[in-house]
């Protein structure tokens, strides 16, 4: 068959724009089994909706993501949503005569909503790699879609769920092959990395999946991958990355394991291996900081990871406990020491007006920012679909939340905050935020040359 993926300009946003793994895992399944694949990453075209529309040439099966896998816990519920919405209704009417299907979070939230939002035929639900495989293959054969699990078909104002297969949508993921990195130029995506006194825009960074799932239940958190955590092993995790280093001259790698440090004993065979290859390709991780200790913090900055991203959302006990974070300050401090004695840099998420925040607990987090001279980012909590607050918020409203109903609420729920000063505090942590970067970077480059 011949097929293209699509994502539509969602402005990623110009502080990072990451390669879409689920879309290049798929790519590689599919081209192994010789089908014709083309791929429009709009993001990095920003073509005109007539523009992409006319671009697509030939296709049997379009494919739209409206929400990668790096956006599995931030996917987008704004503009950027109607904007993809508006993307795949156009390209459905300029090819009807190709089979419209949607991947990505919103799908998997509300089937119905996004199916009815966008004039898909059929999405695909859970971890798209087998299921796009097999749904493949049946249109090819031109046989019944309804017995291949795991998706939502419309036809005519009818939306049918065929049912779920955890089996077909939990790969194997040694199995699964390398995203097809060929189809990409590395250097159309980009983040924020230190460059001597300040943080500059860094081109050619790859992004890597070396497990997949969180055993932990953080009330704001929307868990795509599900509670079991899967590994691939620590071997082919460093291949890919020789393949990164080595064949695509990417400049630095960011793991989008939800907790890199879960399993200590995994994380330190991956950086035996790196050393092993001799490979210097700097990279980065996310994890919480009660899953750090001397030992793997040791074995990580011996390797070439240069920054790890924790969750700290507050600094404030009491709202954590209200999150279920399940961390205390003390952890926090200490692993933010730790981090920092091994030559890491430690980067903070921070997440601004959750349920029961208080103006109080936000001028205690942002005194510990200052204080700690750490670099950040800081978010308006918005109630996700599929988390513990949204549930907790729907239940007692008596009300179905569609998306409209969330930016409603978001920075504003469950708490007596305003919004007019939650923006006060979004302008003030975005104007410290600059100054903390670059004395953080001046302060790390002066110890260094100690």
């Amino acid at each position: 068959m011949r097929i293209t993926y699509v994502i539509p300009n969602l402005a990623g946003g110009k502080h990072f724009l990451q390669p879409p793994l689920d879309v290049l895992y798929s790519m590689s399944i599919l081209k192994k089994e010789r089908h014709e694949v083309s791929f429009i990453d709009n993001r990095v075209r920003q073509l005109s909706l007539d523009d992409l529309s006319a671009s697509i040439t030939q296709s049997e099966a379009i494919i739209i993501n409206t929400a990668p896998y790096d956006f599995s816990q931030m996917f987008h519920f704004d503009y950027r949503l109607s904007y993809s919405a508006a993307t795949a209704r156009k390209i459905k009417a300029t090819h009807p005569e190709s089979v419209s299907i949607l991947t990505g979070i919103h799908l998997n939230l509300n089937p119905e909503q996004m199916m009815n939002y966008t004039h898909a035929d059929i999405g695909i639900l859970g971890e798209t790699e087998n299921t796009t495989r097999l749904l493949i293959q049946t249109l090819a054969a031109k046989e019944d879609l309804e017995k291949v699990p795991n998706l939502v078909i419309k036809n005519n104002k009818t939306i049918k769920n065929t049912g779920k297969d955890l089996i077909l949508s939990k790969p194997d993921l040694d199995a699964v092959p390398f995203p097809d990195y060929a189809a990409i130029d590395l250097n159309d995506y980009y983040g924020y990395e230190l460059v001597g006194d300040k943080f500059i825009r860094s081109e050619g960074g790859a992004v890597m999946l070396g497990s997949r799932g969180c055993p932990y239940k953080c009330n704001f958190c929307h868990n795509f991958w599900g509670t079991t955590v899967r590994y691939r092993t620590p071997e082919n995790v460093v291949e890919e990355m020789v393949l990164l280093e080595k064949e695509h001259d990417a400049k630095n790698i960011f793991f989008l394991d939800p907790n890199f440090t879960l399993n200590k004993h995994w994380a330190n065979e991956i950086t035996t291996g790196i050393k092993q290859k001799n490979l210097s390709i700097p990279w980065s991780v996310q994890t919480r900081f009660d899953l750090v200790d001397e030992n793997i913090l040791e074995a990580m900055a011996d390797s070439g990871c240069n920054k790890i991203i924790y969750g700290l959302e507050s600094y404030d006990d009491g709202l954590r406990r209200i999150m279920d974070k399940r961390i205390d300050s003390a952890a926090i401090d200490k692993a933010v020491y730790l981090t920092r004695k091994h030559g890491i840099i430690p980067f903070m998420f921070v997440m601004l007006g959750s349920p029961g925040e208080t103006e109080k607990s936000l001028e205690h987090t942002i005194r510990y920012l200052e204080k700690e001279r750490l670099p950040y980012i800081a978010i308006v909590y918005g109630p996700r679909l599929g988390t513990e607050f949204q549930r907790q918020y729907q239940t007692r409203s008596g009300k179905e939340m569609s998306w409209p109903d969330l930016l409603d609420l978001k920075g504003v729920m469950d708490n007596n905050l305003t919004s007019e000063y939650l923006a006060q505090v979004v302008r003030y942590l975005r104007k410290q935020n600059i100054l903390v970067k670059e004395e953080y970077a001046m302060n790390s480059q002066e110890e260094a040359l100690r």
